[in-house]
Parts: structure tokens; sequence; C-alpha cells
């Protein structure tokens, strides 16, 4: 769209643009966003970001470059900013919100965890962790002796199965922090959440290294939109004898 025409966004009706925001904010005040669709949910995002701008149109282009109200999130910094009138303050705002979303249920899912935190409030963590996440990366959350936890987040993006060479300094970090145990995580984006066997075969030798160092290897989920498998617990049924091993 040319400038021309991003001018006249910007000053067609204002009366008529004010009052619309106003009977927008209104309405999701009154009944939060039921009866509202996607375009009118990224128009009103839109308003926090550009106070001064009509985002109808812009919405539309988003969604219609994204694919989908979630496709909008996951378009790359520099995609986003291809659409007329988004810029870095738009874009900035855009890619911040899965950001909050994720933090919100991680610490949601921790608020509601026992002390001593179980198998499942474990993996509810982890999985809320990756909610839209569109990169492979790791999660870490380290534990010390007496179960309390001391630290959970991502520690490194990429594959699991690259990112396992770089063990033995990820040991020492959670020795460093007075971590006794530890639970792995990562996830797969654009599959499901069954475990390749380069996940098997890496999870392994993460055992056998955290065993050398005096720290138990709780689980290691792979995590697939909202579902999650344990590497260990599918080894605990198929290897006793591997587990016998690590007295686990």
């Amino acid at each position: 769209m040319n400038n021309n025409a991003n001018n006249h966004r910007r000053a067609r009706n204002p009366g008529l643009h004010v009052n619309h925001r106003k009977r927008m904010k209104e309405k999701f005040l009154k009944q939060g966003l039921k009866g509202f669709s996607e375009h009118e949910i990224m128009e009103m995002l839109l308003y926090f970001a550009l106070p001064q701008v009509d985002t109808n149109e812009i919405a539309h282009e988003l969604i219609n470059k994204g694919g989908s109200f979630i496709g909008v999130f996951d378009l790359p910094y520099e995609e986003m900013k291809k659409v007329s009138g988004i810029k870095d303050q738009a874009a900035t705002f855009l890619k911040l919100i899965p950001e909050i979303a994720r933090y919100y249920f991680v610490q949601e899912a921790l608020l509601a965890a026992s002390p001593r935190m179980t198998y499942e409030e474990m993996a509810d963590v982890c999985v809320k962790s990756f909610i839209g996440a569109q990169k492979e990366a790791l999660l870490c959350m380290i534990f010390d002796s007496k179960m309390r936890l001391l630290h959970v987040g991502i520690i490194a993006e990429g594959s699991f199965s690259a990112v396992a060479a770089s063990f033995r300094d990820i040991a020492e970090n959670i020795i460093k922090m007075g971590g006794a145990s530890v639970v792995f995580a990562h996830n797969h984006p654009s599959s499901s959440s069954e475990p390749s066997p380069e996940d098997v075969d890496s999870t392994r030798r993460i055992l056998s290294l955290l065993y050398n160092f005096e720290i138990e290897l709780i689980e290691h989920f792979v995590v697939s939109g909202d579902t999650y498998n344990g590497i260990l617990k599918m080894l605990k049924g198929k290897e006793d004898t591997f587990y016998r091993k690590y007295n686990l």
C-alpha cells in the first residue's frame, strides 16, 4: 500500500474511529472475547501498539499473511513488518504476546504444583513452557536434594541431539546451582511427541553422564502441542536391566 493509502487510513473519519475503539473496549470489558471475530481480536490488540491508526485493515492483512490468528505471532519479525502499517513497535508487541502467554501459564502451573512436584506436575510445566514455540529448544528443571525447585527455563535452542554434545557444561552448571536432580524436556514443534531414536540414544548418554556427576535424571520429556512422552518412563518398561545399573 502506498503512502497516500496510508495517509487515508490514518485520516479516515477520526470521530467514527475513536467511537469504534470505545465500543470495542466496552464490549470486551462486558463479555470478554466472546462474540469477537479473529480479526476484531487482532484489531483490538493493535490498539495498544498503534494508538493513532485505524487497525481494522492491518488486522485483516496480518491474518491473511500469517494464515490464521495464531499464525500471525509465528511470523518472523521482519515478515511482520512487510505488512503495511506494522513497524518496529507493533512487531515487537506482537512477538511479545506468545512469550507472555508462556510465562503466564508456566507461573500458573508452578503456583498450583505441590511442594514436592508430582510427575504429572513436572510434565505440565514442561508442556506449558513450549506453548506456541516454533523452534526446537531444551528446557531444564533443577531441584535440590530435598526436591525443591531451584530453576526452570530454556537453556538451549536447536535439535536435542545437537544440544546433547554440550551436556558436560550443563551438568557442571547444575552442580554450581546446588542441583541434585533434574528434568529435561525438548519440543517437536512440527511432529508428534513420540521420541526419535536419536532422542533415546542421547538420553542414554546423558543419563550415564549425569550419573557420574551424581545428578539424578528424573525424566526427559518430549513435548508436542499439549501432548508429551517421558523417555525414561518408556525405557523403564522396556529395559529393566538398564535401569538397575543406575539404581532407578
